[in-house]
Formats: C-alpha cells, structure tokens, sequence
C-alpha cells in the first residue's frame, strides 16, 4: 500500500510540475500586445518550458515603429519570464499583413531575468542585444 501511495505521489508531482497551464498568460499577452498603441495585430503567444514563441503581424514599415514593437513584445517576454520563470528563450516572429514572414528575432531567458523593466538603460540594453539578433525572412 505504501509502494502505491508513493507511486501515486511521484505521479501527481511529475504532472504539477511539467504541466503547467501557460493558457492565461497567453491570453493576456495576447490582448497587451494588441491594445492598439502599437501596430501589433493577430498575435499568437505559445509559452512552454523550452520556448516563448510570439508571433504577430505589423503594418508598419516605419524602424522606429518596429523597434517599439518590438520594446512591447520584449516587455511582455519579460513579464512572462518574472512571471513564471521556467520558461524557454523568446522566438519572435514578425509578419506582413497578408501573413508572410518578414523576419524573426530573439531573446534569452537570462537576459530578462533581472530586468527592471522600469529601467531605461537595462531596457536599452536589451533592446539592442535583441535587435542583434534579427534575421531577415
């Protein structure tokens, strides 16, 4: 009897541990990156713990446009990691309105781990490190 209490205990650990439900931070990623004060819209937020993949369209050509985006994107993956903190390193996608691919981005974990997202300079910081690692569809 003990044998099975304590297989049942492990299992019930295992399953709290690696199934957390990262449904509700989507959503509200989802609806803070489509507020309407950037050019974000249909935003796809999928969190796990080996990635954070936001992906999203802009009608924007603008780069300092794209870079506030890409800031607001960044602050969520922020809140995201401070929020849960075991989850994987950012994949961004950014996309044309018609859908296509434009280019992608990303961002580690352990970048974001002790931004203070109230920082410019740590948020200037990071910005650049991202920005670095933009790859042209």
């Amino acid at each position: 009897m003990k044998t099975i209490l304590g297989m049942l205990l492990l299992i019930a650990a295992i399953g709290i541990t690696t199934g957390t439900d990262y449904s509700e931070i989507e959503m509200i990623g989802e609806d803070v990156l489509e507020d309407g004060a950037n050019d974000i819209y249909k935003v796809d937020i999928d969190v796990s713990s080996s990635r954070v993949l936001i992906d999203y369209r802009t009608g924007t050509v603008d780069a300092d446009e794209i870079a506030e985006d890409i800031g607001a994107v960044i602050g969520t993956y922020v809140y995201i990691v401070q929020y849960y903190g075991n989850v994987g390193d950012l994949i961004a996608k950014i996309r044309a309105p018609s859908g296509e691919l434009v280019a992608t981005y990303s961002c580690k974990s352990r970048w974001v781990d002790d931004l203070d997202p109230a920082d410019k300079e740590m948020m200037a910081d990071i910005l650049l490190k991202v920005m670095n690692t933009i790859e042209l569809a």
